[in-house]
């Protein structure tokens, strides 16, 4: 989606984080002059309350929920992220029975075929599965969203700020960091929110004997089809890179109707209810 690029903003609080860190490495000298058994009594602590690290003066520190937090590494040319543990990912034989009942005869409920770029042949049907749509396809790469050590204009020439749907918080998604797929804007040939498809409905993407679950992200060209995003093409062993990433596929996309999460971002909840809808549409 078109966007335009903030402003970089200065690190906040750099007196209040030096200051932490001058009492933190107090504290550490503190607790190393008390000797072995004071050491052991905070370590268990720390166990306790479920601290995995901290590290003082370091890039990043590591919260009781297992959230990572990454300071900006460039001098702050960019905001660091949150970025949740990855979620498992579906076993061998979910992914072969999706991915076996997706490549059945097609019911096709799009009114013409998509192309894979923008100078290829139109191929590509939009097929209905009962609960879900799927169409095969090619992947390419979409860095678009927050900017990232993965995915700026260095790293992608085409790179746009910005996504057309959001996070909960309400920023953009962030692409090294979400698994989306896009989908073509609104045309004659189709529009996804006919179908109860709209952003934040949960995709289960199937490269090989792989498959990871993200949400609809973004839209692209009216035409074309086959675009998910850096993390998405990372988790299903592809390129990522938005320079020259990506792959010719064969690549399945299934997308479940009625099935839009809260929180786009949170990638251990798409991955629980992508299976639960799996399943259900195995069940039909």
């Amino acid at each position: 989606m078109p966007g335009h690029h903030r402003s970089p903003r200065a690190p906040r609080h750099q007196g209040r984080h030096r200051r932490r860190t001058e009492l933190l490495a107090l504290s550490r000298l503190q607790v190393a002059q008390r000797g072995a058994l004071a050491v052991g009594v905070v370590a268990a602590i720390a166990i306790s309350a479920g601290v995995d690290k901290l590290t003082l003066g370091g890039a990043d520190r590591t919260a009781a929920s297992g959230a990572t937090v990454n300071a900006p590494r460039d001098g702050g040319t960019h905001a660091g992220r949150s970025r949740r543990r990855p979620a498992p990912p579906p076993s061998p034989d979910l992914t072969q029975a999706l991915l076996t009942y997706a490549g059945t005869p097609c019911v096709q409920i799009s009114r013409g075929l998509y192309r894979t770029d923008a100078r290829s042949e139109p191929t590509v049907p939009i097929c209905d599965l009962g609960d879900a749509v799927t169409f095969t396809a090619d992947l390419d790469v979409d860095c678009d969203g927050q900017l990232t050590d993965e995915c700026n204009r260095d790293t992608d020439p085409t790179f746009l700020n910005g996504t057309s749907f959001e996070q909960s918080d309400g920023r953009p998604l962030d692409a090294a960091g979400v698994p989306y797929v896009v989908l073509p804007m609104k045309s004659e040939i189709w529009d996804f929110k006919d179908h109860g498809i709209t952003g934040g409905s949960v995709v289960a993407v199937i490269y090989r004997d792989v498959m990871v679950y993200g949400v609809v992200g973004d839209t692209g060209p009216s035409r074309i089809v086959g675009e998910a995003s850096y993390a998405a093409a990372e988790a299903l062993g592809i390129n990522p890179s938005g320079r020259v990433g990506g792959t010719t596929g064969p690549v399945t996309y299934v997308v479940f109707k009625n099935s839009r999460v809260p929180a786009l971002e949170d990638t251990a909840d798409v991955a629980q209810r992508g299976e639960r809808l799996t399943r259900a549409v195995l069940a039909q």
